[in-house]
């Protein structure tokens, strides 16, 4: 509890009851001296089991007393915490006799 109550923001905690399914793509594209490469991950997780027995509870973990959880409303057949359902990245390098560089990007939401 001392970890979860330092950040002054509590923790986040999965049941890891929930099921899964999505799909990521990835590519790779030489022009030149310039290498462009792209990742995407779509991901539908959806909770299957919630810590507690009533909707209309939040619920406590026996391991953390003191923090309740889903203090709303139930986790049970919505998204995991912590758990997007898009994320992905591109990347933009340049390799030259003179030098190299590259440029990132990530996102997630």
């Amino acid at each position: 509890m001392a970890p979860a109550n330092a950040s002054g923001f509590g923790a986040y905690v999965n049941s890891q009851s929930n099921t899964a399914s999505g799909v990521e793509l990835s590519g790779e594209a030489l022009l030149g001296h310039v290498r462009v490469t792209g990742s995407y991950l779509y991901l539908d997780a959806v909770v299957t089991k919630s810590f507690s027995s009533g909707a209309l509870s939040p619920a406590v973990n026996p391991a953390f007393p003191g923090i309740k959880i889903g203090p709303v409303r139930t986790t049970r057949g919505r998204t995991p915490f912590r758990l997007p359902a898009n994320s992905g990245s591109l990347v933009r390098g340049v390799y030259a006799a003179q030098g190299t560089g590259a440029l990132a990007g990530y996102f997630v939401g």
